[in-house]
């Protein structure tokens, strides 16, 4: 699997899964951001366990080494089983949502004097719109 690919599968995914679960629920209960459907820290683990696959797998074949190739390869199969892990991570939203009530603090609301006046804010004299004729 390319790396293109894999970066655009923690893109896609978590939105494709997020838009499913928790768009209908926005402004009524607390949602997840996208980057907390996943974990950032095997995201990482399995883009070095890639990289040093991929680098051990090539250079092993340049040379011929049979059991380095094996090696890489077998780094790379371990990069795989750390998406593996972020995808049931990210595919958990979908079929068992992590939905949070709201906490929203209600004000007391009291009417604000201006100070020329004495009128509320938000209201107009009248008087004020009046033409002397």
């Amino acid at each position: 699997m390319s790396f293109a690919i894999l970066g655009m599968f923690y893109k896609i995914l978590p939105f494709l899964v997020w838009f499913g679960s928790y768009s209908k629920l926005i402004g009524r209960s607390k949602v997840p951001a996208l980057a907390e459907m996943y974990s950032e820290k095997w995201q990482i683990a399995g883009y070095w366990f890639w990289l040093a696959g991929l680098l051990t797998t090539s250079v092993a074949a340049l040379f011929g080494n049979e059991t380095m190739v094996r090696a890489g390869c077998a780094v790379l199969a371990l990069s795989l089983a750390t998406f593996a892990v972020n995808l049931a991570k990210i595919l958990g939203h979908l079929f068992h949502p992590k939905i949070e009530p709201l906490n929203i603090k209600q004000r007391h609301l009291t009417p604000a004097l201006s100070p020329a006046g004495g009128e509320r804010v938000g209201e107009v004299r009248v008087s004020s719109f009046v033409s002397a004729s």
